[in-house]
């Protein structure tokens, strides 16, 4: 992630981190707690790094069950629909607010997600993956 906000932040890049603490407790630390530990893990200065959200619809072990979900969560899944699989699914969001793409836990490098932000960064739609129809 540090790679692609050195190479593309100035074009208009930034990365947002979410804590969520209902995924086997990983996020246990306060809300400015989880903020320095998630700078210090990317690398990344400038990373911003918001309060912790509730982001999953139904309960786990961890984690009794919403009470309120996050607008932010809300918009992302209405968008692209699905469950969080886990901690760091990536979202790739335009410049205009609208979510376009959605990237499993795994390396979003892997996934084509460069490409899709340069694609985003010009305007451009992205590629259909090969997935999709």
């Amino acid at each position: 992630m540090r790679q692609l906000y050195e190479t593309y932040h100035d074009r208009g890049l930034e990365i947002l981190a979410f804590p969520v603490n209902q995924f086997g407790g990983q996020a246990p630390l306060s809300d400015e707690g989880e903020r320095a530990w998630a700078i210090r893990k990317f690398g990344i200065d400038g990373l911003i790094v918001l309060d912790h959200v509730a982001a999953l619809d139904k309960p786990t072990p961890q984690w009794s069950g919403p009470e309120v979900i996050s607008p932010v969560y809300r918009l992302l899944k209405d968008a692209l629909p699905g469950e969080l699989p886990w901690n760091y699914t990536k979202f790739l969001v335009g410049r205009d607010g609208v979510p376009l793409r959605r990237y499993s836990p795994g390396d979003p490098l892997d996934q084509g997600m460069e490409e899709d932000i340069k694609h985003a960064l010009e305007g451009k739609p992205l590629r259909k993956r090969r997935s999709e129809k």
